[in-house]
């Protein structure tokens, strides 16, 4: 005599398939191909590079001065070539009235307008209004 065969586990009938452990995913919509930098932002970075190399390149010849008037000179070259101007001025002021007399320093301007410039009293000109 035989006794009845009981399955393994209590409860479980080994003829049913087992479940899946996870669920399969369910699709997702393609994602949207990511957009290449458009030309315009390519030319935009490569001008901040260059700017930036350019000031790179302006401040190692700025720091190479010795004196303050080659400094002056420099920094308004530097500052010209920069925005592009043809033509600059820079102006040193005394702190004090027991200083040394301004300092004026050109690029691109003659001697004739830079003496032009230092004589003619600032009230009587439109740009003396800036220096004061």
């Amino acid at each position: 005599m035989t006794s009845p065969h009981f399955p393994n586990v209590a409860g479980i009938d080994s003829t049913v398939p087992a479940p899946a452990q996870t669920v399969a995913p369910s699709p997702q919509p393609p994602a949207a191909p990511v957009p290449a930098p458009s030309t315009a932002v390519q030319d935009r970075l490569a001008g901040w590079v260059s700017d930036l190399t350019t000031l790179h390149e302006l401040t190692e010849r700025l720091s190479a001065t010795s004196t303050v008037d080659t400094a002056l000179r420099e920094l308004l070259h530097a500052g010209a070539s920069l925005v592009g101007a043809r033509r600059g001025l820079a102006a040193l002021e005394p702190g004090g009235p027991d200083g040394p007399r301004a300092a004026f320093t050109g690029h691109g301007l003659g001697r004739a307008d830079l003496g032009h410039i230092e004589t003619v009293p600032r009230a009587a000109s439109c740009h003396g209004r800036l220096l004061d």
